[in-house]
């Protein structure tokens, strides 16, 4: 007889032998990383240990096929009736990933930690249009951390080296003239106009258009317009130029035009380490990226890392386990 639909799901029961060989590999791959640390006082899995779980369970099925949904059952009966055991692994390998973290890491611990800026109270947190405020401001600022932040960024967006720090003009929300495929139209029927969310020029050596994207969809050859204007804009041989799409996972444009791609992750991990200081812009710019981190990376969480979610904890160890030597 069928289970009824309100069947608990840690009650189901399944014979290993007959699962495929890719859902006991997944199963057996989950319980390999988690048994690499030693249990230690076992808790019950409930709440934030529960979402956890479902979210590693999440993993397997990001680009499900037809023929998968039945080895995705069979592997989360199997995950769920083990949770227990992944929980208590998982959680202990936080503990001692946390132990592991060096001076300088806990410093930048202390930054995620740390007030999210005001946008949280004024409910900005996902805005694209005060994000791109922000990255402007981070970008044109005239001061050794401006600089410092400028290298970075050529290197994320693999720009050429030669690219002079002093003398960027950075602006956010510049509108662009509708020369290209505006194939969108508002409601009498003149064409929409683009506006380039970071609007970057060196005079006569470079520039450099960044689309951003939060939870705005992207538009029907959004990208393709944008090039079209770059390329209209530096007509000169020896003026480079650089497209970048920033989004949340750092995915591609759906515009077959060649382009860079840049998530809010990378852009968290290579500028975290430059906010610490004592000036008012590191202060500044440490509020922002406690923004970027939680809303938007779920790196972080309120207050101290020890009341944040089993998911929170994990992707800022993930993060801050990158930036710097471990002792």
């Amino acid at each position: 007889m069928s289970k009824t639909k309100h069947q608990n799901t840690t009650e189901q029961h399944v014979d290993v032998a007959t699962m495929t060989p890719e859902a006991r590999g997944f199963v057996d791959s989950l319980l390999k990383l988690a048994a690499a640390q030693p249990v230690r006082e076992p808790k019950p899995l409930e709440g934030e240990a529960m979402q956890f779980v479902r979210e590693l369970l999440a993993l397997h099925r990001d680009h499900p096929k037809p023929e998968a949904a039945t080895r995705s059952r069979e592997a989360e009966a199997f995950v769920m009736e083990h949770w227990s055991g992944i929980v208590q692994r998982v959680e202990s390998a936080v503990a001692a990933e946390y132990e592991r973290l060096n001076e300088q890491q806990r410093e930048l611990l202390a930054v995620l930690e740390g007030p999210k800026s005001l946008l949280v109270p004024l409910g900005k947190a996902r805005d694209e249009v005060s994000h791109s405020k922000l990255m402007s401001w981070a970008l044109g600022l005239e001061s050794a951390l401006g600089q410092a932040l400028r290298k970075s960024f050529l290197t994320l967006v693999n720009a050429d080296a030669g690219v002079p720090l002093p003398g960027w003009r950075v602006r956010n929300e510049v509108e662009i003239a509708p020369k290209c495929r505006m194939l969108e139209r508002n409601k009498v029927g003149t064409p929409t106009k683009g506006r380039i969310d970071v609007h970057i020029t060196v005079p006569q050596i470079w520039r450099c258009y960044v689309e951003m994207k939060v939870d705005a969809p992207e538009r029907r050859n959004q990208l393709y317009d944008y090039s079209k204007a770059l390329m209209a804009a530096t007509t000169d041989e020896q003026f480079g130029s650089t497209l970048v799409f920033l989004t949340i996972e750092g995915r591609r444009s759906n515009d077959d035009v060649p382009h860079q791609t840049l998530s809010f992750s990378d852009l968290l991990a290579a500028w975290l380490p430059l906010s610490v200081g004592t000036s008012e812009e590191h202060a500044y710019l440490r509020l922002w990226l406690g923004v970027v981190a939680h809303e938007l990376c779920g790196a972080s969480g309120d207050g101290p890392m020890s009341t944040w979610s089993l998911s929170q904890r994990t992707r800022a160890l993930r993060l801050l386990s990158g930036l710097g030597d471990k002792s």
